[in-house]
């Protein structure tokens, strides 16, 4: 990685000297040379190592002896490694021989050799561990955020009882600064908006609209499917058939309108879809076409063409080799990734060439064995090849869009094929990929056959995975809710949303009325939906049928009465199924269908709407909306679960020049800024005029941006989707607090709780998110835990108490327990606590002081 980045700085530092030195030209280049040049320096430091000492061993200073107490104490503090240097905490392995029945504490130094007490003091009994003991020094919870310390040495003291003051010490350096993390909620990332083409022409001063450019923002082309290839259900009209015909070469960036067929033609007509133009990409999932192959068998690749995942053959299942970056050889077509297995080393080369991906695969071993070189071909699984999904799994409640009888007396006649296009008087100085980065509804407006009705009609433009910050992801995997004979598969329910509001409505109305201004004679009075003959069709796509092999008749769909509302979407697969579909929603494939919608008209084709499944993904996300000069003075935050890369600020606007009315975007560059989960943004907006905002002109302020790949947050995002487990009950664990505050005069307390069975499939432990108790007397709730039929529940919890002072007294062991409800008292807290705050022990009394005679 380090050498590409070195390269692509050598390159465009050359290409900088070929620019005048000033200009606009100049600076970015500037910028982007600076910014490689970090990205260099970053990359040649390690990972997780905040202070420098990760995967160093500590130097020993001092050894004392405190000769009283130490009898039978005998061993050997061989050495002290660092395995994890981070703000907040340390990881370490202490080596050690001998001292079988000693307990050994652990105490971090000042410079002074006083004890830093924002770091807890850990104590264990080595007749219950082995060499190396591994441990984790943590930072008090109470700090304040970004506070700092430093910490000078590291003490380790062995004794004959856990709280005896005699033993034998060891002292090592350990040099270490620690700092408070700052909690997201408290982020605040500040962004300076740089204009984008005309944008820099506008003055804050002179108050004067600048169109852009004339340029029409280049979307997906519009195709016409003609009769022909794949089968499409649709329902009583019978089964028709589809091919994909391009546009006429003069019509790129603009749209197509389409004639009916001739009445001959034995199909009452054609179909219309909106799709990118072909071209070959990397992101996908590759199927090895050889399927007896005993080498790779698929390879998933995401982020751009920036992330590799590798499956090879294993039995019973694939291995999965993990993800690793993709560098560039030759921009297009070749790639090239790094395999690193410990015995062996794969060097993949990929070369990418219409709609195939070769993988040449040069492995050498790293003992005695020939190197393997072989090449295999792939193609992309996620085609957009349709499939019928028979009628009778489409449920609908009362679904009935047809014009009615008081539309009718008004003069409508229903949609005429005779489409409008609100793209073309768009003007912006940036290109879109897809209608949805400014609006929800297509662009392509259907007026009625009647002029004089002023009837115009629309349609979604796409359904996809609904989300919101309150509830989460619309999409649930449940373990061991299906019954009968499919008792132990995961029943999987989503629900898919066009978003299509009363502001969107309005919105798109703005839009149309602009457009019609250059017309006189068309008038706006009512913009309604499509109107529809029958109940609209859901297909998906060959991958749930063949890849995953799931039978249409566990497959349910449910539309209610309008195509405005949500569609529900349930299947039952098994759990290794299930295993491969989560794999697909996170890396950008996701599970993609198409709805067909049959119009009330004879003119007007078959309307196919893209259904898409996703996870991390910006259109699942939704539109980040401003509100015009809130935005200005108020943060905006990311509520989502991931990070995500702020790309541009758009503002659309309408500017009227006597009757005629003219939309068009401005645009600023956000500089990829990175804002985490929860954090905030402010807005430095000296470069954005405020006029802007003050004027009825801007219809529209919203934040273009792209989802960072987080492993993390993938794994959170899984979590709060998934439920139930096989033959499980789902329980919940409740603490009863007695007088643990008034006993031991804490602020507050915080349980801490683990357990194998926070994760429906028992394999991963799950820590719940800490529960903190400030009164007495009350009961408190966490889980769920999904408890195997036949078992007890089995978990672990740990007590920290919260000082008036803002010292943190963390228990000195976890307390395990298959007791669901758990009462918290002077049992407990004698169980789990050696010296509670405010208590003496008879080992911790001083004979010298008197007060404690």
């Amino acid at each position: 990685m380090k050498n590409q980045y070195t390269f692509l700085w050598a390159i465009l530092c050359s290409r900088c000297f070929s620019l005048r030195f000033s200009g606009p030209g100049f600076n970015r280049c500037r910028i982007c040379c600076l910014t490689i040049f970090l990205l260099l320096i970053y990359n040649s430091l390690p990972a997780q190592n905040f202070s420098g000492l990760q995967n160093k061993q500590l130097s020993k200073i001092q050894q004392l002896n405190t000769y009283v107490g130490t009898a039978g104490l005998e061993g050997k503090i061989e050495k002290v490694v660092v395995t994890g240097d981070w703000e907040n905490k340390a990881a370490l392995q202490i080596f050690y021989t001998g001292y079988e029945n000693a307990f050994i504490q652990l105490r971090v130094l000042e410079a002074n050799k006083e004890e830093l007490k924002e770091v807890n003091k850990l104590t264990f009994d080595l007749s219950e561990t082995e060499s190396p003991l591994q441990l984790e020094l943590l930072l008090s919870e109470s700090m304040p955020e970004t506070a700092r310390k430093e910490s000078y040495f590291l003490e380790i003291k062995l004794s004959k009882t856990r709280s005896s003051f005699t033993g034998i010490f060891y002292f090592f350096e350990f040099n270490k600064e620690w700092k408070k993390y700052i909690n997201p909620e408290n982020m605040v990332v500040e962004v300076k908006p740089r204009p984008i083409g005309t944008a820099a022409s506008l003055k804050e001063e002179e108050k004067v609209i600048i169109p852009p450019r004339v340029i029409y923002p280049a979307i997906m082309q519009q195709v016409t499917l003609q009769p022909n290839a794949t089968q499409v259900n649709s329902g009583n009209s019978g089964n028709r058939s589809i091919r994909v015909t391009p546009p006429p070469s003069n019509s790129v960036n603009r749209s197509v309108r389409v004639a009916p067929p001739p009445s001959n033609s034995g199909n009452r007509r054609a179909a219309t879809v909106t799709t990118r133009r072909e071209v070959p990409t990397l992101d996908g999932t590759w199927i090895n076409k050889d399927p007896n192959t005993r080498s790779i068998t698929k390879v998933i690749i995401s982020n751009q063409g920036r992330t590799i995942r590798v499956f090879g053959k294993c039995s019973p299942k694939d291995c999965d080799w993990g993800e690793k970056p993709v560098s560039v050889v030759v921009a297009g077509s070749k790639y090239r990734a790094v395999y690193d297995q410990g015995s062996a080393t794969s060097n993949l080369n990929l070369t990418l060439a219409q709609n195939s991906l070769s993988i040449q695969n040069n492995r050498t071993y790293k003992d005695n064995r020939a190197p393997l070189n072989e090449t295999h071909t792939f193609q992309k699984n996620a085609s957009p090849v349709l499939v019928a999904m028979p009628i009778h799994q489409v449920r609908h409640t009362g679904f009935n869009l047809a014009l009615d009888k008081k539309e009718i007396d008004k003069g409508a006649q229903g949609p005429s094929n005779m489409g409008i296009s609100l793209w073309e008087e768009l003007r912006a100085d940036v290109d879109f990929s897809y209608p949805t980065e400014i609006t929800n509804v297509q662009l392509n407006i259907f007026p009625d056959k009647n002029p004089a009705s002023g009837v115009y009609y629309y349609v979604p433009a796409q359904y996809n995975l609904g989300w919101n910050e309150d509830n989460g992801f619309k999409f649930r995997m449940l373990y061991g809710t299906a019954t009968g004979s499919e008792a132990g598969n995961v029943r999987m329910a989503a629900t898919l949303s066009p978003d299509i509001s009363s502001k969107e409505i309005e919105f798109i109305k703005e839009l149309l009325v602009a457009y019609l201004s250059h017309d006189p004679s068309q008038k706006l009075q009512t913009l309604r939906l499509l109107p529809l003959e029958e109940t609209p069709q859901i297909s998906f796509p060959a991958a749930l049928h063949s890849q995953y092999e799931i039978p249409a008749d566990k497959v349910s769909v449910n539309i209610t009465s309008s195509i405005q509302d949500p569609i529900d979407v349930s299947w039952v697969s098994n759990p290794l199924i299930k295993e491969q579909m989560q794999v697909a929603l996170l890396e950008n494939v996701g599970i993609q269908g198409i709805m067909t919608l049959n119009p009330q008209s004879e003119d007007i084709p078959n309307q196919l709407i893209p259904v898409n499944i996703k996870l991390g993904d910006p259109y699942t996300l939704g539109r980040f909306n401003l509100r015009p000069n809130d935005w200005r003075k108020e943060k905006w935050q990311n509520k989502t679960p991931y990070p995500l890369k702020l790309k541009r600020l758009h503002m659309l606007l309408i500017e009227k020049e006597g009757n005629r009315a003219t939309p068009f975007i401005y645009s600023w560059d956000l500089d990829g800024t990175e804002v985490p989960p929860k954090a905030s943004v402010q807005f430095d907006d000296d470069l954005v005029p405020q006029w802007l905002d003050k004027t009825d002109k801007a219809k529209r302020i919203w934040i273009e941006y792209a989802v960072v790949n987080c492993e993390d947050c993938n794994n959170g995002v899984i979590q709060s989707i998934t439920g139930g487990t096989t033959g499980s009950d789902v329980k919940n664990i409740t603490f009863e607090n007695f007088d643990v505050l008034q006993k031991t005069g804490a602020r507050f307390l915080q349980i801490q709780v683990r357990s194998l069975q926070g994760d429906p499939k028992g394999k991963k432990l799950v820590e719940f998110p800490a529960l903190r108790i400030g009164e007495d007397q009350k009961g408190f709730t966490t889980g769920p835990l999904y408890v195997p039929q036949g078992q007890l529940a089995d978990f672990e919890y740990l007590l920290t108490l919260i000082m008036p002072d803002g010292q943190a007294v963390r228990a000195d062991r976890w307390m395990k327990s298959p007791d669901l409800e758990l009462y918290l008292g002077d049992y407990v807290l004698e169980q789990v606590f050696d010296n509670l705050p405010g208590t003496i022990t008879e080992n911790d009394a001083d004979p010298t002081d008197p007060d404690d005679q």
